[in-house]
């Protein structure tokens, strides 16, 4: 009999292991979607004249190609690359504040982006095929895999601006950027998920919308905007650590 239980708790530890160890076995995934863009320059914004993280114009809002590759270092931890092409926008004729509606400015500009980002788990994901749409009986929001996002990334802009008041003006470049935001990711099934995803990326430039505020005391830099819906597939690792396509 103790030969048995003795038996019978090591297969329960190996069973528990194995499911712990699950995540190595697919340590890779490729992303593909879409993602909304905004940008928080100096034309446009909500009918007020002040600068505040809420000045979020929704008629600017543009869309962008979502392009990426996942690998987790720990169960917790991982790593993605980004690649995302992007229109963005920006407009005086959208808001009323007497500051920027008579200016009569638009821009359009184009950004592509290429990022490195790290991925923090607050809530760790599961692997098990109970937690995913096919089972939505026992869906609950403590289940979604949610994650912190930080990085560095660099990006290449081209921006087009016409004004009846300021003449037509354009500017392009290479510039840094920051990514800072938070993700949810929840199972399709055992290979594909879901996530979405809002990043806002603190840049160090102030042409993104192809105008600079002559404001006196003024030091804001264009922001910009991803909210990233896309799928994940989840690739096998093979046994020298790379993925198995």
């Amino acid at each position: 009999m103790k030969k048995v239980f003795i038996l019978i708790t090591v297969l329960i530890f190996l069973g528990n292991f194995a499911d712990a160890q699950r995540w190595k076995r697919t340590r890779y995934e490729v992303l593909f979607g879409v993602a909304l863009t905004n940008l928080q320059g100096d034309l446009g914004g909500a009918n007020s004249d002040e600068i505040y993280m809420i000045d979020y114009d929704l008629f600017a809002t543009r869309a962008a190609l979502d392009l990426g590759l996942r690998y987790k270092a720990t169960e917790s931890v991982a790593l993605k690359l980004n690649i995302i092409p992007g229109l963005f926008n920006g407009s005086d004729k959208y808001t009323t504040a007497s500051g920027r509606a008579g200016r009569q400015n638009t821009t359009s500009t184009f950004l592509l982006e290429t990022s490195v980002q790290g991925e923090i788990s607050l809530i760790k994901e599961r692997l098990s095929t109970r937690y995913t749409f096919r089972n939505m009986r026992d869906f609950r929001l403590k289940y979604v895999n949610t994650y912190l996002i930080f990085g560095v990334g660099g990006y290449y802009y081209n921006a087009k601006r016409t004004s009846e008041v300021y003449g037509n003006a354009s500017y392009s470049g290479y510039k840094l950027s920051i990514p800072l935001g938070i993700g949810f990711k929840y199972g399709i099934n055992r290979r594909f998920s879901l996530n979405l995803e809002y990043g806002a990326r603190k840049t160090f430039d102030d042409y993104i919308d192809a105008y600079a505020s002559s404001v006196a005391g003024n030091k804001n830099k264009d922001l910009y905007m991803f909210l990233r819906i896309n799928i994940s597939y989840k690739l096998r690792t093979s046994r020298s650590g790379l993925p198995r396509f």
